[in-house]
C-alpha cells in the first residue's frame, strides 16, 4: 500500500508513531508496529529503518519527560553511567550500520529477541526459587554498552533485550527496568540518529511527524503502566516479543 495523499500519509505516520510509542514503552517492541507499517506505507527499507530510529528516540524522550523522577529513584544500578555508555555504543553501532550490510546480524537477531523474551517471562519464577543473579555494576555497564551498539546498528527489540538482562541478571523489578530502558536506550537512539542525519538517509517530514507521535505515545505509556500489574506487562512483552522474533526470522529467511 503506497499512500499518495500527503495529508493522509502524515496522519498515518503520526498514528503509527503514537501507537508505536505506547507499545514500545509497555512491551519494548515498538518496531513490531512501526517498521512494517512504514514499509507498507511505501518507504524504502533504509529510510524506514532510520525513521523508525527517530521515532524510538521520540518515544524515549516522551517517557523521560513523564517519568524522570521515578527513573532517578531506581537505585539498583546508576542511571547516568548507563546513559553515557549506551550513547557511546549507539554511535559505534551507527557507524557499523553505515559501513556494513545489516544482513550480517539478521539471522542472529530473532533468536536474541526470543531468548530475551523468555528471560523476561521466567525471571520472577527463578527469583522465587532463589535462582537470581546480582551482577556487579561494571559487568552490567559492559552489557549495556554492547546493547547500545546493537541498538545503533539494528535496534529491533533492544528494549526487550534490556528487560531480559534485568530480569535474569539484576535485582530490578519489571517496572524498574521499564523505567530505566527509556533514558538508557534513548541515548543510543540519539547518537545513532545524529549519524543517520549526517548520512542523508532521512525523510525529515516523515521522521518529524512520526517522532511527534512517538513523543506523545511515550508520554502516555508511563501513565498506562501504573494501572497494569507487573505480570500483565511481562505477558505483553512475551506475546509481542515472540511475534517480533517470528517476524524478524521470516524477514531474514525471505
Amino acid at each position: 500500500m503506497v499512500v499518495t495523499s500527503t495529508w493522509a500519509l502524515s496522519v498515518l505516520v503520526f498514528a503509527t508513531g503514537l501507537v508505536g510509542g505506547i507499545v514500545g514503552y509497555l512491551t519494548g517492541v515498538a518496531s513490531l508496529v512501526t517498521y512494517p507499517a512504514l514499509l507498507a506505507l511505501g518507504f524504502p527499507p533504509i529510510t524506514a529503518n532510520v525513521t523508525n530510529a527517530i521515532n524510538n528516540f521520540g518515544s524515549s524522550l516522551g517517557s523521560v519527560l513523564t517519568g524522570w523522577r521515578s527513573m532517578r529513584a531506581v537505585q539498583a544500578y546508576p542511571l547516568w553511567p548507563q546513559m553515557f555508555i549506551s550513547a557511546v555504543g549507539g554511535a559505534i553501532g551507527a557507524v557499523l550500520l553505515l559501513a556494513f550490510d545489516p544482513k550480517v546480524f539478521e539471522f542472529v537477531v530473532p533468536w536474541l529477541v526470543l531468548i530475551a523474551t523468555l528471560s523476561t517471562l521466567i525471571g520472577p519464577y527463578l527469583e522465587r526459587r532463589g535462582i537470581h543473579a546480582n551482577i556487579p555494576v561494571p559487568t552490567f555497564l559492559v552489557l549495556v554498552g554492547v546493547l547500545g551498539v546493537y541498538g545503533g546498528y539494528f535496534g529491533a527489540a533492544s528494549a526487550v533485550v534490556y528487560l531480559g538482562i534485568a530480569a535474569i541478571l539484576t535485582p530490578m523489578t519489571t517496572h524498574e527496568a521499564l523505567l530505566l530502558k527509556s533514558p538508557v536506550l534513548g541515548c543510543a537512539n540519539l547518537t545513532a540518529l545524529l549519524f543517520f542525519i549526517w548520512s542523508g538517509e532521512v525523510d525529515y517530514a516523515a521522521a518529524l511527524t512520526m517522532m511527534l507521535g512517538g513523543l506523545l505515545g511515550g508520554m502516555v505509556g508511563p501513565h498506562l503502566q501504573r494501572f497494569l500489574p507487573g505480570g500483565v506487562v511481562r505477558w505483553l512483552v512475551g506475546i509481542f516479543g515472540t511475534a517480533l522474533a517470528i517476524w524478524l526470522l521470516l524477514r531474514a529467511l525471505g
